[in-house]
Formats: C-alpha cells, structure tokens, sequence
C-alpha cells in the first residue's frame, strides 16, 4: 500500500510540472531552428525557456555573447541582446600567506571600466539615417514634398526582411529607400483614389536619433519596431510628430520641433 500511494504521489508531480512545457507551440528544436536561420553562421552555446517581458520564451546564447528570444508561442523573435564574445575563465592566482608576502594593491585607475548594457532592438539601427533617406526620396522627384516617412522592415517578413525607409511624397509617389544600403528598392503610387493626404513635414528639428533615444527612455526594456514621421491628429494639436511603436503595443509621441513627449500608450 506505502509502495503504491509513493508512485501516485511520483505521477501527480510530475502531471503538474508538465503543462507549462507542453502549451508551447514551439519546442526546443524548433526554437533552435528559428534562430540558425535568423543568424547563419553563428554557434548557439545554450538554450533555455524563461521569461521575457511577461511572456514564455525561449532564451538563446550565441558564442558572439548575443541572446536572442524567440516566442514559446509564435516562434517570433522577439528580443535581442547584442553582446560581445564571453572571455576564457581566468585562472586566479594562489594566495600567498600574509606573512611572506603581502598581495599587491591594485589602485582604482588600474580596474576595467564597466562596459555599458547593449541596446535591445528587433530592427536593429539603419546605416542609412532619416536625412539622408530624405536626400534619396527627392532625387526620384524634385520640386516635391516629404508628406509621411516610416522605418520598418518591409510588409509580409515578419521582421525578418530588410530594414526600408517608406518616403511617401506629395506627388502621390512613396520611394521605399533600403537602409542599409541607400539603393531605391520600389517606386508605388499611395494614397490611393483620392490621392495623396496630409501636410508636408518638412526637415524636423528633433532628428530621427534624438527622437528614438526620447522614446527608448520611456520603455528601456522593450525593443522598438517601428518609427513613423507624420503630421498629428487633433490630440497632439495637428503638430509633426515622431511615433515609436515598440514591441506589445507600447507607443511614444514626440513633438518633432520640441521633443516634448506628448504622450504614451
């Protein structure tokens, strides 16, 4: 009887450990898989399931020192941490008595400065900047004006495709600019019937950097997908303004003249 009650007690344990795992529309393999094809070339050293903001993830470690978080889920990648190449262990040395003699003091100047905690990002920095994108934009068609702007990996790749600047003109034309690599990927007309709406929005004075910095200091610990230059609606005064949307749904308004944060969600 003692023998049996033990199993029960043994099977009930492990019923109630198993179905954090098994909910998981991705297993371990699969998020494995995710991230070898996101980063080809590279080593993962170790995978584990964890959290990340609020939700169930799997956590890789690359043998660059970058960790990447792939949705239990969805397999989406969600997260990244740019890091550089863990350090061989360093053997420390033997200790000597006191009394023979004394370990040196090493002065303050002398210790390694702490590097700073990497930037988490799921589209990463464009090599082209908002300006330049701009330059691009009005050498297909001069004598026009910038309506809208938007920085995001193109439609349909899940964030996985090539980081493009969207310049929509007031010739109702919208120049899509890689930015990575300033070539002129597509021309399309937008705007559609009616034509092109909106006011023009000119150079602002908050630059695209100063803009994304504002925003990541409202939300430090998600990662940023998308940026959009337009003219606001009535609840920011019909004013140009900078929208950074990040990750779960969280967004910042900047005025694009001031850099007041006009509001969050």
């Amino acid at each position: 009887m003692k023998r049996m009650f033990a199993v029960m007690t043994v099977v009930c344990m492990l019923v109630l450990a198993v179905p954090a795992l098994a909910q998981d529309g991705v297993n371990i393999a699969r998020a494995e898989t995710i991230v070898q094809e996101a980063y080809p070339g590279t080593t993962i050293v170790s995978i584990q399931r964890t959290q990340f903001n609020n939700a169930a993830v799997w956590e890789a470690r690359l043998a660059d020192g970058t960790v990447v978080y792939v949705d239990a889920q969805t397999g989406e990648i969600v997260g990244r941490i740019q890091g550089a190449a863990v350090p061989p262990a360093v053997v420390p040395p033997a200790v000597v008595p006191p009394a023979v003699v004394p370990p040196a003091v090493v002065p303050p100047a002398a210790r390694p400065a702490v590097p700073a905690a990497p930037q988490i990002s799921n589209i990463g920095a464009p090599a082209v900047g908002f300006t330049r994108a701009l330059e691009i934009a009005l050498s297909q068609y001069p004598g026009t004006s910038l309506i809208k702007a938007e920085l995001e990996p193109r439609e349909g790749t899940r964030g996985r495709g090539p980081l493009t600047w969207d310049m929509k003109m007031s010739n109702g034309m919208a120049v899509y600019v890689d930015a990575n690599t300033g070539a002129v990927v597509e021309l399309e007309p937008w705007g559609g019937r009616r034509g092109p709406s909106g006011s023009p929005v000119g150079t602002p004075a908050v630059s695209f950097e100063q803009a994304l910095s504002i925003a990541q200091a409202q939300f430090p610990n998600l990662a940023y997908r998308k940026v959009e230059l337009k003219q606001g609606g009535r609840r920011e005064g019909y004013a140009v303004v900078w929208q950074v949307e990040f990750g779960r749904g969280a967004r910042v308004v900047i005025d694009a003249n001031t850099g007041d944060v006009l509001r969050t969600r």
